[in-house]
C-alpha cells in the first residue's frame, strides 16, 4: 500500500458520488413526489403531505454506500502507510476515531506505551491536527459530520440510504408554527411521506394549503433516525477531510 493507492481509493469514492448525483438528477423529478391533501376518515384530521409516488434509481444507495466505506477505509490505510514510511514496520492499528478528545488521547497514550504501536512525534502531531473525535454540540459542524459518518461506517450493515424530501413552510392561514426543515426527523420512510401540516377537524375548514418550499434529497438513515445532512454534502465533507488528512500525513513523513 502506498499514498498513491490511498489517493486512488478516495478518487474512486468521489467518482461514485458523482455517478450517484447524476443518477439522482436523471431519475428523480417532480413526478417522483407529490404534494397531496388527505383527511383521516376516523379522526377527521386534515393533513398536507409530501408523498413518494414514483420509483427512484436503485443504484443510488449502492454507489453512496460504497463511497462511504471506501473513504472510511482510506483513513486506516493512510495511517499505516505513514507509519511504514516512518520505519514503524510492526504498526498495524486502525485510525484512532474517538467520541471525545479524552478518548482520543487515551488511545494515543495506550499505543505510545508499546514499541509495536508507537509512532514518531511528527505523526502524533498530525493526528492531533486532524481531530478525529466529536466536536462541541450544536448545529452539524464539519468536524461532527466527519465523526458521525465515520461512526456510521463502522456498522456498514445498518446503513440506510433514502431518497426523501424536506420542506420549509412559508405560510399557512392557521396560526401554527411548524418547521419541517429537519425532515430527516419526521420523514416516514415506511409510508414514504412527510406530513407538512396536520390539523384537527375543527380547524380543517379554517386552514388553507400551506405554502411550502420543497427540496428532494438523499439522506442516510440509521434505524429510525435520519442523519440531518444531505448524504451528498456529508460525503463531500468526509472526502475533503480524508484528502486533508492524506496531505497532512505526506507532509509529516517528509519532515
Amino acid at each position: 500500500m502506498t499514498f498513491q493507492r490511498v489517493q486512488e481509493e478516495i478518487n474512486w469514492a468521489n467518482a461514485s458520488v458523482l455517478e450517484a448525483q447524476a443518477a439522482f438528477k436523471a431519475g428523480v423529478g417532480k413526478d417522483t413526489f407529490a404534494y397531496v391533501v388527505e383527511v383521516d376518515p376516523q379522526t377527521g384530521n386534515k393533513a398536507w403531505k409530501i408523498k413518494r409516488v414514483g420509483n427512484t434509481p436503485p443504484e443510488i444507495p449502492h454507489l453512496l454506500r460504497g463511497a462511504l466505506l471506501d473513504i472510511k477505509h482510506s483513513f486506516d490505510r493512510m495511517l499505516n502507510v505513514a507509519a511504514k514510511a516512518s520505519n514503524c514496520i510492526a504498526f498495524d492499528k486502525n485510525y484512532p476515531w474517538a467520541e471525545t478528545v479524552t478518548g482520543f488521547e487515551g488511545i494515543l497514550k495506550s499505543r505510545q506505551s508499546k514499541p509495536s504501536t508507537r509512532l514518531p512525534e511528527n505523526l502524533i502531531s498530525e493526528l492531533r491536527r486532524q481531530k478525529p473525535y466529536t466536536g462541541p454540540p450544536g448545529p452539524p459542524s464539519r468536524q461532527n459530520i466527519v465523526r458521525e459518518i465515520a461512526q456510521m461506517a463502522n456498522d456498514k450493515h445498518s446503513i440506510g440510504i433514502i431518497v426523501g424530501a424536506h420542506a420549509m413552510m412559508v405560510s399557512a392561514k392557521i396560526a401554527i408554527a411548524f418547521d419541517v426543515t429537519r425532515c430527516m426527523n419526521t420523514w416516514d420512510f415506511v409510508n414514504d411521506e412527510l406530513i407538512v401540516l396536520e390539523v384537527g377537524p375543527d380547524a380543517a375548514d379554517l386552514t388553507t394549503a400551506p405554502d411550502v418550499n420543497v427540496t428532494i434529497d438523499v439522506f442516510f438513515e440509521r434505524g429510525d433516525q435520519f442523519f440531518e445532512v444531505s448524504a451528498f454534502r456529508a460525503l463531500r465533507i468526509f472526502s475533503e477531510h480524508a484528502q486533508s488528512c492524506l496531505e497532512g500525513f505526506k507532509r509529516a513523513t517528509r519532515s
